[in-house]
């Protein structure tokens, strides 16, 4: 079956399109560091968030904690953990609502980690320009196999523990380091 069977993907809005209106609506811009958290890496950069004012009838895709998103440069899914910000959805990245019979980090896992996914998208990815990028069409094509619900849910949890897991002992390793160097100097 086709991905598109039991998905609906949406892409990211071009900032350049959208219409800002002082009384509008103020959104955070999903950006590559809010990316990186949700995929549980540490972010290597630390600029500051963007938020834009938009105006309703703005034409924009909004995503929400729980919600999976793909980043088409990096090639990578996550579902999106924080719960204080609805989100503005960049043109880098596309929105996945999965129907029931998905669970969403077990397509997490599938899309980042499985081989019949990542055969697909290698074959698939744009490179006409110097950026690699899969196409939202791509996408939709993609043929998913996946086991009973109860089954996706119970590997789709084991590997967001597994990789939260992974982010903290790397936190861990950080502050120690920082620990060690900072005894060493004084």
């Amino acid at each position: 079956m086709k991905l598109h069977d039991y998905a609906t993907i949406s892409a990211g809005t071009l900032t350049s399109r959208l219409k800002e209106d002082e009384a509008g609506t103020t959104y955070k811009l999903y950006d590559n560091q809010d990316f990186n958290r949700d995929s549980f890496e540490i972010s290597k950069g630390s600029g500051k968030p963007k938020y834009y004012k938009l105006a309703n009838d703005s034409s924009k895709e909004l995503i929400q904690p729980g919600e999976v998103v793909i980043s088409l440069t990096a090639q990578k899914a996550a579902v999106v953990q924080d719960a204080t910000e609805t989100y503005l959805l960049t043109f880098n990245f596309c929105k996945v609502k999965l129907n029931e019979k998905l669970d969403a980090r077990y397509f997490v896992y599938w899309f980042n980690h499985s081989n019949e996914a990542r055969r697909q998208i290698h074959r698939d990815v744009q490179t006409a320009t110097q950026i690699k990028k899969i196409s939202i069409n791509s996408l939709r094509n993609l043929e998913i196999n996946f086991p009973p619900i109860e089954e996706q849910q119970r590997v789709g949890k084991v590997f967001e523990l597994f990789y939260k897991k992974r982010l903290l002992e790397s936190k861990k390793n950080k502050l120690q380091e920082q620990y060690l160097l900072a005894q060493l100097l004084n």
